[in-house]
């Protein structure tokens, strides 16, 4: 494994990533002791800074949506990619889930990229270079362009890219999510891995894009593409309604190459606390349709047992400071505890 000790702080949930962050191992994707303790201890820097987008995003993204600079850092070891999307309206909570999940993607070795808001002129790009028309397309909504042009950028360099949105947060520390879901031989030979949308039924193709698993392969840049220009958009219709006309209509054969595994799987059901009843966290917790404000309490206090930090929305608790990390145990270090914290954070957040 390439973070030797990461199991002795718990054998599920978030909060192993503090041995990362307390130095306790280097990064598989570097290939000198220089670069491994330079990027360990930008990570452990985390956990010292006030929070902020560009404190945060300093501390803990190698690589900011830089193709070019991707190719050259990519090694062998390093195959899988991560990306995600964050606009400036979003980035209150967001700076949390990006700490969250690039610490994660850096434990086992893969890269971690953020796109900003698509410019007019690189809105402009993406349009003409995929050939569409869709003038009137929101520029956050930009998941299928950018993941077909990282696809395009980083072929025979990355096997498989990773999307997760910018509300979603990776809980599963102690696992490679990428490769586990892959060593699965459900999906071990699809182009694309997705999972239901809990709010839809199981019979029926509505998959959640939240979360999304893509082979570097031809089909899928020519999948992304059909889905980007089907004429559905114009109509102002979101990614994930088009993409389940593209299921039921089994375009390019895609029922062959998409594979939809059970929500928590992949993502986790609505509300959040409906995805804990089996009594594991979900491998991802997906706070969709709430207010950003909620997203910024919540993602706060897993940012917060991420570094080890009480929850500053507790009476008893000191407010949030730029000092270390305090080797204090959190609430969700019990059974069940990870659920209990994240309900009297969304409670706090209400009130």
């Amino acid at each position: 494994a390439p973070f030797r000790g990461w199991s002795t702080v718990g054998s599920r949930g978030l909060f192993g990533l503090w041995v990362l962050l307390s130095g306790g191992a280097s990064i598989a994707t570097d290939t000198t002791s220089e670069n491994s303790e330079r990027r360990s201890n930008r990570l452990l820097n985390c956990c010292a800074v006030q929070p902020g987008w560009d404190a945060l995003m300093g501390c803990s993204v190698a690589t900011d949506g830089k193709r070019s600079e991707l190719s050259k850092a990519t090694s062998a070891e390093s195959q899988v990619l991560y990306v995600t999307q964050v606009t400036k309206c979003i980035r209150d909570y967001a700076q949390f889930t990006v700490a969250i999940n690039a610490a994660h993607a850096q434990k086992f070795g893969h890269r971690f990229v953020v796109e900003g808001e698509l410019s007019e002129p690189e809105r402009g790009h993406r349009l003409e270079s995929l050939d569409t028309a869709h003038g009137m397309l929101d520029p956050r909504f930009g998941k299928i362009s950018i993941l077909h042009d990282w696809l395009s950028a980083t072929e025979g360099v990355v096997s498989h890219l990773l999307w997760i949105d910018a509300d979603a947060a990776i809980l599963r520390a102690d696992t490679d999510v990428v490769h586990d879901v892959l060593s699965d031989p459900r999906v071990s030979s699809a182009d694309m891995v997705l999972s239901y949308d809990a709010t839809g039924a199981q019979d029926l193709t509505l998959a959640n894009t939240g979360t999304i698993i893509v082979r570097n392969s031809r089909w899928s840049r020519t999948f992304l593409k059909a889905w980007w220009d089907h004429p559905a958009h114009a109509d102002g219709q979101a990614d994930q309604e088009v993409l389940d006309k593209l299921l039921a209509a089994n375009a390019l054969d895609c029922r062959r190459h998409i594979v939809l595994l059970p929500t928590l799987e992949l993502n986790s059901e609505a509300p959040f606390y409906e995805s804990f009843r089996q009594g594991v966290p979900p491998t991802v917790l997906h706070l969709r349709g709430v207010p950003d404000s909620v997203r910024r309490t919540m993602f706060s206090h897993l940012y917060d047992g991420l570094c080890m930090r009480p929850f500053e929305g507790l009476s008893d608790s000191p407010q949030r400071t730029a000092d270390a990390p305090q080797p204090v145990a959190p609430l969700e270090v019990e059974r069940h505890g990870l659920l209990r914290g994240l309900v009297h954070a969304y409670l706090h957040s209400l009130r």
